[in-house]
């Protein structure tokens, strides 16, 4: 899929930037591939433990899987590090 390996080539570039693994792991997530999608949300948190838009992921994989504390934890730790997060 072209979206997946322009992410991929930016994350390569600027592996820096916690946008592009985010970005892979809401597409994941989008395609319900739970474990892929969670995946890039660690390789987000490994470029910038702080970034709120990762722990809002994780908790939205968390919720559609029904893990609902899991769920709690990724929001309320989005919420945290960025007020204007759910």
């Amino acid at each position: 899929d072209a979206a997946i390996a322009g992410f991929e080539k930016a994350h390569e570039l600027d592996p820096r930037e916690p946008v592009y693994p985010n970005n892979l792991a809401d597409y994941y997530h989008q395609q319900k591939q739970y474990a892929k999608a969670s995946e890039w949300v660690e390789k987000t948190l490994a470029v910038d433990a702080e970034y709120a838009w990762a722990y809002n992921q994780r908790g939205l994989i968390a919720r559609d899987q029904k893990q609902y504390d899991a769920a709690i934890a990724g929001f309320e730790k989005a919420h945290e590090l960025d007020p204007r997060e759910p």
